[in-house]
């Protein structure tokens, strides 16, 4: 496969210049134009021309509009030590550590349990009242305190 003459539209410092570029493929072509002044410059895809009659400038007689084109970022700043390693507890410190979280654990599990026993209560108390039971035969079948009947309506 030899080389092809593509003619390429550049955009360099805000104006369009159609340049000739030679290249195996259009692809090829553009990643030569993009490679030396930078990713987006295309604004019109390479073509290839057919006859030597067109007389458009080389690419090599371009200068490019800087000698980077990726411009490196600045390093970033170190972060302040904000962190502080800590020493491992000993043996005696874990253990405490330890016995205080279960007591925190088995506190919100005494919670849970009073709260579920609550509930199981109040279910039975509506069940029997919608099973037409009076309130005084929910607080001798069930042994819970219920209002008076009138106060049930």
């Amino acid at each position: 496969m030899g080389m092809n003459k593509y003619i390429v539209t550049l955009r360099l410092n805000g104006q369009l210049i159609k340049t000739a570029v030679f290249a195996d493929s259009s692809t090829h072509a553009r990643l030569i134009c993009e490679y030396q002044f930078g990713l987006g410059c295309l604004s019109v895809a390479p073509t290839q021309l057919s006859s030597e009659g067109h007389d458009y400038p080389l690419l090599d007689e371009l200068t490019p509009t800087s000698t980077h084109t990726i411009k490196p970022r600045p390093p970033k700043p170190p972060k302040a030590a904000t962190i502080k390693p800590f020493k491992p507890q000993s043996p005696e410190q874990m253990r405490v550590t330890q016995l205080k979280a279960n007591v925190d654990r088995q506190k919100d599990a005494l919670k849970r349990e009073r709260e579920y026993q609550k509930r199981q209560r109040e279910e039975t108390v509506v069940e029997a009242f919608l099973a037409g039971l009076s309130a005084q035969a929910i607080d001798s079948s069930l042994g819970i305190k219920v209002p008076a009947s009138s106060q049930w309506r």
